[in-house]
C-alpha cells in the first residue's frame, strides 16, 4: 500500500468561539475529498483566548497548541513547529475563509507551486466581508508596493489563506511575530525564486470584531517591504542625490550597500543585479583610497572622511 502524504492545517485563534468549530468542520470536509491519497492533521494555535475557543477546538477534533507570545506571526511559527505535514495549509479561524476549498490549493502544490495564495479579489467577496478602505485602499496599496518593489503581478498579497510545503517553510525561515509575517513569506519566496501561484477563493464576512489595527498593521507591512528592498529605499535615491548633493548621495548609497550586505549575510537573502555589482566591486581598500583622494579636494573633504571610516565598517559587515 502506498504511504499517504500528510497535510497539516494550521489555524491561529484568539477568542473565536463563534467560528472555530465551523472552521475545523470546513477543513475536515475539504480534507475528506483528499482522503484517498492524503492523511491530515488540524492544528489550532491558541494565542491567549479567554473564551471557550480552546475547549471547542479540542471537541471539534483539532490538536490545540498554546502560544503565549502574542502576534499573528508568533502563532503561525508555533503551529509550524508543531506540524508534521509535507503540505501545509494556513488560514484565519474567524470564519472568513472557506476551508472546503483546500483541495484547490493542494492541486496547485501538486503541479509544482511552492507557495499558493488564495486571492479574494479574483474570487468572491461576500457583502460586508471586506470594508471599503481595506478592499479599495489598504490591500491594493500594499499589494501594488510589493508588485513594484519585487516585479510581481499578484492580486492579493494580504490574503491569509495560503499553502506551501514543509521544505519551503524551512527555506523561508520566517521570523516576524506580527502581521508582517504575511509579507515576509511572500518577499522571501520571491528572493529565493520560488514558484508563487494564486487561486480564486470565497471570502465571507467574519463573526465578531476584527483584531486588525489598520494603520499600525499597514505600517508594519510597509516598513517590512522597505527594509527588505534597500535598492529602492537607499541605493537608487542615493544615485539620484549624487547629482543634487553628493554628501547625501554617498550616505544613501552606502546605507543601501550596508543593508544589502546585512540581508545577504544575516538573512540569507540573494541580492539583485545592481546590489551584486556594487558589493562585488566595492572593497575596503577601494573605499579607503577614494576617501584619501577626496580628502585632498577641499570641497569633498567631508565625504572623504566619511568614506575612510565607512570602509572599515563595510569590511566588518562583509566579514560577519
Amino acid at each position: 500500500m502506498t504511504k499517504k502524504t500528510l497535510v497539516s492545517v494550521i489555524l491561529p485563534c484568539l477568542n473565536e468561539k463563534k467560528t472555530i468549530e465551523r472552521c475545523i468542520t470546513w477543513a475536515k470536509q475539504g480534507l475528506r475529498k483528499l482522503a484517498q491519497r492524503y492523511k491530515s492533521e488540524i492544528i489550532v494555535v491558541d494565542n491567549g483566548s479567554t473564551d471557550r475557543s480552546r475547549s471547542l477546538a479540542r471537541r471539534a477534533g483539532a490538536k490545540v497548541v498554546v502560544e503565549k507570545r502574542r502576534g499573528y506571526g508568533s502563532a503561525y511559527k508555533a503551529g509550524l513547529a508543531a506540524s508534521h505535514g509535507t503540505y501545509i495549509i494556513i488560514g484565519d479561524s474567524d470564519g472568513t475563509y472557506d476551508f472546503r476549498q483546500i483541495p484547490r490549493f493542494i492541486r496547485e502544490l501538486e503541479k509544482g507551486a511552492d507557495l499558493v495564495l488564495g486571492s479574494r479579489l479574483t474570487g468572491t467577496v461576500s457583502p460586508g466581508a471586506m470594508p471599503f478602505t481595506h478592499r479599495y485602499l489598504g490591500n491594493p496599496i500594499l499589494t501594488s508596493l510589493l508588485n513594484i518593489f519585487y516585479a510581481r503581478r499578484l492580486s492579493d498579497s494580504q490574503t491569509g489563506f495560503r499553502a506551501f510545503t514543509k521544505r519551503v517553510s524551512k527555506i523561508l525561515n520566517l521570523q516576524s511575530n506580527g502581521m508582517e509575517f504575511a509579507s515576509e513569506m511572500i518577499v522571501k519566496a520571491i528572493y529565493h525564486q520560488l514558484n508563487i501561484s494564486e487561486v480564486p477563493i470565497r471570502y465571507f464576512r467574519r463573526s465578531g470584531n476584527s483584531k486588525l489595527l489598520p494603520l499600525s498593521d499597514a505600517w508594519r507591512h510597509i516598513k517590512f517591504l522597505i527594509l527588505y528592498t534597500p535598492t529602492y529605499a537607499f541605493i537608487i535615491p542615493g544615485l539620484v542625490f549624487l547629482v543634487i548633493d553628493p554628501y547625501i548621495g554617498i550616505q544613501l548609497v552606502m546605507l543601501g550597500v550596508f543593508a544589502k550586505v546585512y540581508t545577504n549575510k544575516q538573512l540569507n537573502l540573494p541580492s539583485g543585479p545592481l546590489a551584486r555589482f556594487l558589493i562585488s566591486h566595492l572593497t575596503v581598500e577601494r573605499l579607503f583610497i577614494a576617501g584619501v583622494i577626496l580628502l585632498l579636494v577641499p570641497e569633498f573633504r567631508l565625504i572623504g572622511v566619511q568614506l575612510i571610516f565607512t570602509s572599515f565598517f563595510y569590511g566588518l559587515l562583509k566579514e560577519s
